[in-house]
């Protein structure tokens, strides 16, 4: 069942937050927390099919930081401008490459063959691997990303609407209404 994440503890949002930065896991918002709480009040947190991080690994491709990431990222429901970059690149370093292989191992061979039709298993797995493992290794140049985030101005509610309305507009002009 769904809670309100204000219940959550700080350092647990604070954690949530840190793996989402690393996985670069973008559409974690207000509005879309995708975390759950089973019958034992146990959180969940899941849906990284917007994972930046995960979507290049599956590819063997490093992902460059762009603006674009950042202001998504900022509107990540536990991001605040003080997180310590120093408490995230210890926690993220502290991830043993083992730890890393057994969480991949468990992700069910049918979902794995529909991320990649042209290796087996195995091949696959050690893609992922190698490429976290890889991204783990970057966790500075992740920190400095952090760091820049601060001076991200993101679009009040405000300027939201009137994007969207004007975009709206463009398309009725150019395409009618549907």
């Amino acid at each position: 069942h769904h809670q309100d994440i204000s219940q959550i503890d700080n350092s647990l949002k604070t954690n949530i937050f840190h793996y989402d930065l690393l996985l670069q896991n973008i559409d974690r918002t207000l509005n879309n927390t995708n975390m759950l709480y089973d019958a034992q009040n146990k959180l969940y947190c899941f849906d990284y099919t917007s994972s930046m991080t995960m979507r290049f690994v599956l590819k063997n491709n490093t992902y460059k930081y762009s603006e674009i990431f950042g202001k998504q990222i900022k509107k990540h429901p536990f991001y605040q401008d003080d997180i310590s970059i120093d408490e995230f690149r210890t926690k993220i370093e502290s991830i043993s490459p083992e730890t890393i292989l057994d969480i991949i191992q468990e992700i069910p061979d049918t979902w794995l063959l529909q991320l990649n039709q042209e290796n087996d298993c195995h091949q696959i797995v050690n893609v992922i691997w190698n490429n976290l493992v890889e991204r783990i290794n970057q966790v500075g140049l992740i920190g400095e990303n952090l760091q820049s985030l601060k001076s991200i101005k993101l679009e009040t509610e405000e300027e939201l609407k009137t994007r969207v309305s004007k975009n709206k507009q463009l398309f009725i002009d150019k395409f009618g209404k549907l």
